[in-house]
């Protein structure tokens, strides 16, 4: 690709859109299926204890995904310090 292409494909407007939509509703489902998969077979061989420790961190892992991929950092993080410290009105 020469340096004209490559100015051609910036005024384009060339962006990770694509990938990004690609990686937060494709590649997510597969790994969440997959994870699903690995719970069930170990429920199956009755590691029932090991299963629940495996769902609760796959739980705060998605939450993770999920704040770190969304816009919500700022109100989640605001909503967890005025859970702490409180609000300032009594409550």
């Amino acid at each position: 690709m020469s340096h004209t292409d490559t100015a051609i494909w910036a005024a384009g407007g060339l962006n990770t859109n694509g990938l990004d939509n690609f990686l937060r509703h494709d590649i997510l489902k597969l790994v969440i299926l997959a994870i699903g998969i690995l719970i069930i077979m170990r429920a199956k061989a009755e590691e029932t204890r090991r299963v629940m420790v495996m769902s609760g961190i796959v739980i705060i892992g998605l939450a993770v995904i999920g704040l770190a991929s969304g816009d919500n950092a700022t109100n989640v993080s605001s909503w967890l310090v005025n859970l702490i410290i409180g609000n300032g009105n009594g409550g």
